[in-house]
Formats: C-alpha cells, structure tokens, sequence
C-alpha cells in the first residue's frame, strides 16, 4: 500500500472519531454526545467503538484509553451495534 494511501485513510480515520465525538442533536445540543475520557496514559492508536451503557449507543474513540468507564469496548462498529453478540 503507498505511503498516500494509508496518510488519506489515517486521515479518514481522524475525522470520522472527531464527528463522532462531537455529534450534536437537531435542537443544538449535546445530550447524544459522545463522551471521551482524557488520560496520560500510553495508548495504542488504534480506532474503537464503545457502546454507551446509558442510551445503547455506539460511539467511535481514537483509542481503547479513550472510552469511558461503564462502555463496553467493540473493534468494529458492526459488533457494537450488535452487542457483541
């Protein structure tokens, strides 16, 4: 893969966790935001999905050091919104 490639698909991978994180409902709000965890801690860059154990759902995260206590920790979205079933 060139070295092109994989810069636009980590770039793809950057903005698709900060829509995540920043989504906002139609009244202007961020009751439906997605919440992230700020730590010091050395983190794998690696992106993941955490289900909101409040409202069921999925959210997208830079890094596993990233999701909130109480989210259940998926590596695809697919297996997030199906529960890791």
């Amino acid at each position: 893969m060139s070295v092109l490639k994989l810069r636009l698909i980590g770039i793809a991978f950057i903005f698709l966790s900060l829509v995540g994180l920043h989504q906002v409902n139609a009244q202007g709000n961020s009751e439906n935001a997605c919440p992230q965890r700020t730590s010091n801690e050395i983190c794998i860059q690696v992106i993941v999905y955490g289900r909101n154990p409040g409202n069921g759902r999925c959210c997208v995260f830079p890094n596993p050091c990233s999701v909130p206590g109480g989210f259940e920790t998926f590596f695809t979205l697919e297996e997030c919104e199906a529960g890791g079933i």
